[in-house]
């Protein structure tokens, strides 16, 4: 290994008290480019990323000193399509180079570019172990991930789903998560056709009841929609979406008006019309729409649902092992943060059962790691010396 630079990418609340409240109908205005809007800090993502990956194909050796990539922070602060862009812009076919030609002494040389490397911390801090699967597979899928990347923490991989059924009867998810995990679900029946056991006319009964709790009018709006909107918010595409919507005028007496959403009081969702995938998109930049799919609904947890989840995480589990990818562990810091008790129920030991011949079992790459040296009072020799004693207690040769 040698040494290198990695940009690091906070995740944060997107939607500020003030600049944040800024409708979307405004994206073209300069006055508030650059505030806390959501729009702009994912699209300023985007552009900082874009950059690192043009200076790593255009400048001789500087793809072997900045390395990667990585963002981290509160997990529940920021669904992971709000990075979309950054991840995707650093591996498009306009940008990533597999060579480099340059000219020296009137002679050409040609210089191998190496991959940026990629980390998102994920599956970590999350309120529901739906939520925290759910946010892995889409940095999987969603972030072009491929052999040798990186998910930091991970804990949703490994853990106990009957013991976190049994001391989370009831959990607190805001409604858009809540509908985006029924979605994903549904997703991996329909599309990836992992076999759950769940109803699926109970399934999407939930999902429209979710989103009309959200939306209020759900005339028109199928499961199919709402679907294709969840997939629709990892486009790098919304500038197009948003202005496009925006240059619909409404024919009537006031000139002013612009937009199909023409009003900017709390009764604007009345006016939004048919609903379409793009006007679902649209509805994640409109300071109305955010704060009601932010209202708190009480999700029941009940021991019927382990099955589903536990074929879900395992569904997970093989993906990360064939796709060859690591997984970014930290005792100290797991035990700190994670929902379990002490070090000898680590997920690292779910995750690579190497020294036992389990039928069922895993073989996932994982690193050892201190997180935070500082904040954990810990390095990686008592960290690989706390996975050593677990292992040892556990009957590892």
């Amino acid at each position: 290994p040698t040494m290198g630079i990695v940009y690091h990418l906070i995740k944060m609340e997107n939607l500020d008290n003030l600049s944040g409240y800024y409708c979307a109908k405004v994206i073209d205005q300069t006055r508030i480019n650059g505030s806390g809007h959501r729009f702009f800090w994912r699209e300023a993502m985007g552009s900082i990323t874009g950059i690192i990956e043009t200076i790593r194909s255009k400048i001789p050796y500087i793809n072997e000193y900045i390395v990667g990539i990585d963002a981290a922070s509160d997990e529940n602060a920021m669904e992971p399509w709000m990075l979309a862009p950054a991840y995707n812009r650093m591996r498009t076919k306009d940008r990533t180079m597999p060579v480099m030609k340059e000219e020296c002494m009137g002679k050409y040389q040609y210089h191998m570019i190496q991959n940026a490397g990629f980390t998102y911390h994920v599956g970590e801090d999350y309120r529901h172990i739906v939520s925290g699967l759910r946010h892995i597979d889409e940095v999987i899928e969603e972030f072009h991930y491929k052999p040798g990347d990186r998910l930091g923490h991970a804990i949703a991989l490994g853990t106990d789903i009957s013991r976190w059924v049994e001391v989370n009867e009831m959990v607190a998810l805001p409604a858009a998560e809540y509908l985006d995990n029924l979605l994903w679900i549904w997703g991996k029946c329909t599309n990836d056709h992992v076999r759950i056991p769940v109803q699926m006319e109970v399934l999407e009964k939930m999902i429209l009841d979710t989103a009309k709790e959200i939306y209020d009018n759900i005339d028109g709006i199928t499961v199919i929609m709402l679907y294709q909107a969840y997939k629709g918010k990892f486009s790098d595409s919304h500038r197009e979406i948003l202005r496009e919507l925006n240059e619909k005028r409404y024919h009537n007496s006031d000139k002013n008006s612009y937009g199909y959403c023409k009003y900017d009081t709390k009764d604007c969702e009345k006016c939004f019309g048919r609903w379409s995938k793009e006007k679902l998109i649209y509805t994640n930049y409109c300071p109305v729409f955010v704060e009601r799919g932010n209202r708190v609904q009480q999700v029941p947890v009940t021991k019927r649902e382990v099955q589903t989840y536990e074929i879900l995480q395992e569904y997970l589990l093989q993906k990360v092992e064939q796709m060859g990818l690591y997984v970014e562990t930290n005792p100290t810091s797991n035990v700190t943060i994670g929902d379990f008790d002490d070090l000898f129920m680590h997920p690292i030991f779910k995750m690579s059962t190497f020294a036992f011949a389990e039928p069922k079992g895993h073989h996932v790459m994982v690193t050892v790691n201190s997180d935070d040296p500082v904040v954990f009072n810990t390095n990686v020799e008592n960290e690989l010396a706390y996975i050593y004693y677990a292992m040892e207690s556990r009957g590892y040769a």
